[in-house]
């Protein structure tokens, strides 16, 4: 079972249409999703146009940390400013 983390859904990288958007790298997504990026310590931030699909990808990495037991942080831009 998955902790509630707020994400917006539940989404999966399985789910994501990648042919719909050619923009979005699938081998970069899936080397994010093996979670790579914790052991040296980044983070991640998905920056682009809109309607590319940026909310269901940062979910899928981080649903997929949240399977491995990874404690995961979900924000949305307009939530961080809203919150400053």
């Amino acid at each position: 079972m998955i902790k509630a983390t707020a994400f917006p859904f539940a989404k999966e990288l399985k789910d994501y249409g990648f042919a719909f958007q050619p923009i979005v790298n699938k081998q970069e997504m899936r080397e994010l999703a093996s979670l790579g990026f914790l052991e040296k310590n980044e983070n991640i931030v998905f920056l682009g146009p809109s309607r590319v699909g940026k909310p269901h990808l940062g979910t899928a990495i981080g649903i997929a940390a949240a399977k491995k037991r990874v404690s995961t942080y979900f924000i949305m831009c307009l939530e961080k400013r809203s919150a400053v």
